[in-house]
């Protein structure tokens, strides 16, 4: 792994527990900075932050 994914291994956990305990600001603020930064991010990575984003954003 490189430091990149292992980033946004981190990142989508911490996504994933914002998501849970519902805080859909930062939720929605975390996912939008991943989507900005995509590149990075494997398809099934981005498909995960895409959905939390569309929950955290009917919130």
């Amino acid at each position: 792994m490189t430091i990149a994914s292992d980033n946004n291994e981190h990142q989508l956990m911490l996504l994933r527990v914002l998501n849970r305990s519902g805080d859909v600001v930062r939720a929605k603020s975390l996912s939008e900075s991943m989507l900005a930064r995509g590149d990075d991010l494997s398809d099934d990575m981005r498909a995960q932050v895409e959905r939390i984003y569309a929950e955290s954003a009917r919130e």
